[in-house]
């Protein structure tokens, strides 16, 4: 198994180098300079900033050596600098560390959160395949994914935050902001993982339901009806178990 995961790898080396090297050219179709610079006074002034700061950024250097050192750099995770709006500059590493601790808060809770529901989901549907239940379930996690993102985040900062605090005279939600802590996350973050929740249900509920839909025609189930296994076993014991493999894969892709 270790060999495979190692071969996966490895297979796939060329294709981050490939991205580092479009994302490095997309960068320099605009001088990312002048976009720093912005609005200047006088044309020798501007060329003397201009070629100060790219001296500074390293982007005077042969296309090649900026790809080379910028590989170097990402294997020791120093990303360099980043060069704001505000003209203020600040290490791309330190923003990540910052930021990576909110983001796992939010992401990872909403991913559990979401298999176990979509699952769940998926099996009852599955289960009830072509009733009433199944299409009433269907229905809603396609109403559920039809409705864009930024609509929920709206309606949830909205009906969810601002009017609910008002209602109870405290702030049960944050609309923004983030303070870490365990005692601090619900405040911060059950709110933006509740509005994921529900977006990304619909999508995983069709999937899953049409991954065991689909197992439920192999040859293993026809065997085990043929038995005289009850529905009920089939579903839980023999087509659970293999479906997981799609399912797993999955969670690991969107992970």
């Amino acid at each position: 198994m270790w060999a495979y995961v190692l071969r996966k790898l490895l297979y796939n080396i060329p294709v981050y180098l490939g991205i580092v090297l479009i994302v490095m050219a997309a960068l320099r179709i605009n001088d990312p300079v002048w976009a720093f610079l912005g609005k200047t006074k006088g044309a020798a002034e501007a060329q003397q900033r201009h070629a100060t700061m790219s001296h500074e950024m390293g982007l005077d250097r042969p296309f090649v050596v900026q790809y080379g050192k910028f590989l170097g750099q990402m294997v020791t995770f120093d990303f360099g600098d980043t060069y704001s709006w505000d003209r203020s500059t600040e290490k791309v590493g330190e923003m990540l560390r910052k930021a990576i601790v909110p983001t796992l808060s939010i992401t990872i809770p909403e991913l559990a959160l979401t298999t176990i529901i979509s699952i769940c989901i998926a099996i009852v549907a599955a289960y009830f395949r072509g009733g009433l239940v199944d299409r009433t379930l269907m229905l809603l996690a396609v109403l559920g994914m039809s409705v864009s993102y930024l609509v929920y985040v709206i309606l949830g900062q909205y009906f969810g935050a601002a009017l609910l605090n008002k209602r109870l005279g405290h702030e049960l939600f944050a609309i923004q902001g983030y303070k870490p802590g365990i005692e601090h996350w619900a405040h911060f973050c059950l709110l933006p993982v509740i509005i994921g929740v529900i977006v990304a249900v619909g999508f995983d509920t069709r999937y899953y339901r049409a991954v065991m839909v689909e197992e439920t025609g192999r040859d293993y189930i026809a065997t085990a009806k043929a038995k005289g296994a009850t529905k009920t076993k089939i579903m839980f014991v023999h087509m659970l178990k293999n479906a997981m493999i799609p399912i797993i894969t999955r969670v690991m892709i969107t992970l």
